[in-house]
């Protein structure tokens, strides 16, 4: 994603504006656009967005909590001596939770059921042969409530069941998936398997009467990067203004240290927007 002048309505907006759903009719109505002076500069309007009541800081909500110590994170869960051994990884698109359920699954037994979440749109589940609405919903809806309680957004969870001899019928089943996997969450030790980050930052730097600044935002996002608490993803150059715009992913713990180390390094001329991956 090339971000900067030539794509200025991403930039542009105010973060409330930016994040609004309907941003189409927003960059019409913002009223926190920048303009364009004759120098071909690019600065701030001083006017309140008439979308937004008050400035808001949407970053403290625009967070995911990954994991990152093991390629996936597993318990068994124990119903009438049937076994439902889960699985969760974290994921970044369906192509990823695809091959995770097909490279775990276990082939020996009949079912392998799973659901994944990517952001709001992107749902799936799969009974994989149980009774429907028995196994992949119970599944996914454990997933939508991890999301509110643990920021848990990219991942996918695959429950396989070794059948144990009774019966469990349909409502037994599905408190058994959905037992399974809330046992998974539930054993995840968060402070040491996981990291919190943020989905996506834009650095926007466009100020040409201060040369210098490109080079101290650089030297301090490398240091971040060396530490690896940033991951430049992109940046693009602006040849007429010598600014820079770099979209970053960053870990959501290092979040307000980068923004006061970046507005420090350059005397706040800098342009945060925080958005959702």
């Amino acid at each position: 994603m090339m971000l900067g002048r030539y794509q200025s309505r991403v930039l542009l907006l105010c973060r409330r504006c930016y994040a609004s759903p309907n941003t189409r009719n927003a960059i019409h109505t913002c009223h926190r656009r920048r303009t364009t002076t004759t120098q071909g500069v690019l600065k701030r309007s001083s006017s309140r967005c008439a979308n937004s009541s008050s400035d808001t800081n949407t970053h403290h909500t625009n967070k995911i909590r990954v994991i990152t110590k093991k390629p996936y994170h597993e318990s068994t869960f124990v119903a009438k001596k049937s076994k439902f051994v889960c699985k969760i990884a974290t994921i970044s698109n369906s192509n990823e939770a695809m091959k995770f359920i097909k490279d775990h699954s276990d082939v020996s037994v009949s079912h392998n059921c799973f659901a994944w979440r990517i952001g709001d749109a992107n749902n799936r589940s799969s009974d994989d042969g149980e009774p429907s609405g028995t196994a992949g919903i119970p599944i996914l809806n454990v997933l939508q409530g991890k999301k509110e309680k643990l920021d848990f957004e990219n991942v996918v969870a695959m429950v396989t069941r070794y059948y144990g001899g009774t019966k469990l019928g349909p409502g037994g089943l599905m408190r058994a998936y959905g037992g399974a996997v809330n046992q998974a969450f539930e054993t995840l030790d968060l402070e040491n398997e996981t990291k919190l980050k943020a989905a996506k930052v834009v650095v926007a730097f466009a100020n040409v009467e201060e040369s210098k600044d490109v080079e101290r935002v650089n030297r301090t996002v490398e240091r971040f990067a060396s530490e690896e608490r940033v991951r430049v993803e992109d940046e693009e150059w602006d040849e007429d203004t010598g600014g820079v715009s770099l979209e970053l992913n960053v870990d959501f713990d290092a979040i307000e240290e980068l923004e006061s180390a970046l507005n420090e390094a350059t005397s706040g001329r800098v342009d945060f927007k925080w958005f959702d991956s």
